[in-house]
């Protein structure tokens, strides 16, 4: 999903490279360093997904104002398959809100439900999200989205919660 839309008073359009040095800005931010590690890091990450044909990188609006970051993958690339035991067709996604002062409000919820819907009517089965299981707020926030926690994964990185929604479910 390349395309530009809007929904739910949301905007989501594919992030370009003129939006990397605002991505260094929100991921140098104490929300996103606890969860998400070093900016540097994290920034080439970003960068490299943008050359990547089974990474979608997303910048999410609200009223045109650039806030959040959201990338959906191909959860059995070739060159990635995390959870291998999702069902074909699952697309697995990480996002975090950049901007401090749109935190708290529901925001995330809220695009991540309006941007789940459109991918379920352009046919994808199953979203899975992955956050630390100490992420109460992230997790808050996928849970209100809509998505259930399907188990705990435990790897080197740390514990995690896989949260699924699947494409049947309606938004609550």
């Amino acid at each position: 999903m390349n395309a530009t839309f809007a929904r739910g008073g949301y905007g989501f359009r594919r992030m370009e490279r003129a939006d990397l040095a605002m991505a260094r800005v929100w991921l140098g931010e104490p929300h996103l360093r606890e969860f998400w590690g070093e900016p540097d890091e994290q920034y080439e990450i970003m960068a490299e997904g943008l050359d990547l044909d089974w990474v979608d990188p997303v910048i999410v609006t609200h009223d045109g104002t650039p806030f959040a970051y959201l990338q959906c993958y191909d959860l059995h690339s070739k060159d990635y398959a995390p959870y291998p035991e999702q069902p074909p067709g699952a697309r697995g996604m990480d996002t975090f809100v950049g901007v401090p002062a749109m935190l708290g409000a529901g925001h995330a919820a809220r695009y991540l439900r309006s941007y789940c819907d459109q991918r379920f009517e352009a046919g994808t089965p199953r979203l899975v999200i992955d956050p630390n299981e100490a992420n109460i707020r992230a997790i808050r926030a996928y849970t209100a989205a809509g998505f259930t926690v399907e188990r705990l994964h435990v790897d080197e990185e740390g514990r995690f919660l896989i949260m699924t929604r699947d494409g049947a479910r309606t938004s609550p």
